[in-house]
């Protein structure tokens, strides 16, 4: 599942080289084989089959030029089984770091095309996690493994195939030997190791975490002479993430000590026991020869296994994090796969009817029953203090969250999930806190929009009815290519929002949302924003948010709401006189 068709068929192609180099390994082995004979004793040169032949057709008429060629083909298919070796980690490499970036990739757009209410109820930090570390894990911690597991394992057995054929007891000692050395390894350690990797993804998580808080609370620690705190805190998992990291390296290397002794040990017990056993000493260095190279190719590719065994088991438990991620992408993405119809630019009215809302696990509504018909053209404002509820009904207008009962009804169609995207497109949203980007005011005010397909025209506009544009003429030293730095820290607070509203109008849209917009502004910087913004309704239907009056005086409409409910409604005047509550939000 986590794999592409077309990434399925390179790991094919991909284990198929691996068996090749497997078997030009041990080619490599083998072919030493006819040069420790004659080596032992000169007479095989004519008592070895289709090697005499050859040696005959390359003119090889005495011991010495036998010897010499004999030489040249055993290093020459050294060479060449090392060179498709490296060619297929090359490959390999390749294939795990594309995969890598294709699944970082789509982990990203499933988190970013997920509904808005499932976000709520996920810490940021856990997507960054799984975005940045863990598919790094699982492609270098669980796919390369693999592959070395079934590139090493795969020369491992045809060698043991060879050694087999060539003298099966030997082989069978040696498999005893170094096989059940390992296999008590894994059997000891493969607990510890899962467990091992269990606590590093609690302690990834808590890095992430508390890196990302004390990123954000910088400014504030360093106010409050505290950042030595939070670096305390992010040390703590920090510390057990290297701990438990550094244990998995230390259990996949130890063994190999111990294994490498064992080997050599066999090496010897053999070679003595043909030199009690035979009295023809060219069979004693023929075959601790033949061994000798034989573990030269065996040792590193078991110790390989074994490491990329443990480096799997360790790491495993990242392959249910992608996969159920993966999984939660599919489900929350699946109502926007068919669109019903689609929704217009408005040309009649937004109509609200019983609309109710609670989110996921909570036991109150917090939007409870409301009522209420904007007019195309209307400014219409929602008022009300912290918690009332006015946020969460902007939210629910924009489609970002569904309706628990009721419904939004534009032009008489009911907003639904499978139509909130061609509703959003006719809609021009102003947060409190403009999300600015590092780098050009055309690059902020055309948001998401690649370089070549931006409306220069479109931009400018766009800054002259938010009455930006000359600022970003006459002070910017490069105009509207000018880079602003990350969220726009060189510009003020009321520049900020004048390209957020510039955003919001890029595009054109038939409706304009501010939600908390000016909130975060002085007296001064608010109300020349209002007045810009008051210039540009026309036939523009404006919905704000607000919980200051100032926002509002010029509304056709103001509602004011207090836990989900609308308490009061009406033009300025009428609800400032009417609602003595009211006046604790002016």
């Amino acid at each position: 599942m986590l794999l592409t068709p077309s990434e399925r068929w390179r790991l094919w192609v991909l284990l198929f080289a691996m068996l090749m180099t497997g078997l030009l390994q041990v080619f490599g082995v083998s072919s030493i084989l006819p040069l420790i004979s004659v080596i032992s004793d000169p007479r095989n040169v004519d008592r070895m089959g289709i090697v005499s032949e050859i040696l005959d057709v390359l003119g090889a008429t005495d011991i010495e030029s036998a010897m010499v060629w004999l030489t040249m083909l055993a290093f020459a298919a050294l060479v060449v089984s090392n060179i498709l070796s490296a060619i297929t980690s090359w490959f390999s490499f390749r294939f795990v770091w594309s995969v890598q970036s294709r699944l970082s990739t789509d982990v990203l757009a499933r988190y970013m095309e997920h509904p808005y209410e499932h976000l709520l109820q996920r810490n940021p930090s856990e997507a960054e996690k799984n975005i940045l570390s863990e598919v790094h894990v699982f492609t270098n911690g669980v796919m390369l493994p693999l592959l070395r597991f079934l590139s090493s394992g795969t020369v491992v057995v045809i060698i043991g195939i060879f050694l087999v054929v060539y003298n099966p007891l030997f082989a069978l000692m040696a498999t005893a030997v170094l096989g059940l050395g390992y296999l008590l390894t894994f059997s000891v350690l493969r607990r510890r190791i899962a467990n091992a990797g269990e606590r590093r993804v609690v302690a990834n998580q808590a890095r992430f975490q508390k890196a990302s808080e004390a990123i954000a609370a910088t400014k504030e620690a360093q106010i409050l002479g505290r950042t030595s705190e939070f670096v305390s805190r992010y040390s703590v998992p920090a510390q057990r993430f290297a701990t438990v990291t550094s244990l998995q390296q230390i259990l996949a290397e130890t063994p190999r000590y111990a294994i490498e002794v064992l080997a050599f040990g066999s090496v010897l017990l053999i070679s003595m026991f043909v030199a009690y056993t035979s009295d023809d000493v060219s069979e004693i260095g023929a075959i601790a020869g033949i061994y000798a190279v034989a573990g030269y190719r065996l040792m590193p590719n078991m110790q390989r296994m074994y490491n990329a065994w443990s480096q799997i088991r360790f790491n495993r438990v990242v392959v249910k994090i992608l996969f159920d991620d993966h999984q939660y992408g599919v489900a929350g993405t699946e109502t926007y796969e068919q669109e019903s119809k689609k929704i217009d630019a408005l040309s009649g009215s937004i109509e609200i009817r019983d609309l109710k809302y609670r989110y996921p696990a909570a036991e109150e509504d917090v939007i409870d029953g409301i009522n209420i018909d904007i007019g195309r053209g209307q400014t219409v404002c929602f008022v009300g203090e912290t918690g009332s509820g006015k946020t969460t009904l902007a939210e629910l207008i924009l489609g970002m969250l569904p309706a628990s009962s009721g419904g939004i009804f534009i032009d008489g169609t009911e907003l639904s999930t499978t139509n909130a995207r061609s509703w959003q497109d006719q809609i021009g949203y102003v947060p409190q806190d403009v999300y600015l980007i590092d780098d050009s005011i055309e690059a902020n005010i055309a948001f998401g929009i690649p370089a070549g397909e931006r409306d220069i025209a479109r931009i400018r506009d766009a800054a002259q009815i938010a009455r930006i544009d000359n600022f970003v003429e006459t002070q910017l030293p490069y105009g509207y290519k000018t880079v602003i730095g990350d969220r726009g820290v060189r510009l003020s607070g009321g520049q900020r929002q004048r390209l957020g509203i510039a955003r919001a109008l890029y595009h054109e849209p038939s409706v304009l949302l501010l939600d908390e917009a000016t909130s975060n502004l002085d007296r001064e910087t608010e109300e020349s924003l209002q007045q810009a913004i008051e210039a540009i309704s026309g036939d523009l239907t404006v919905l704000v948010v607000a919980h200051r009056l100032l926002a509002t005086r010029s509304s056709d409409m103001i509602y004011v709401l207090d836990n989900g409910r609308i308490i009061n409604k009406g033009k300025y005047n009428d609800v400032v006189d009417e609602s003595g509550g009211l006046r604790t939000v002016i």
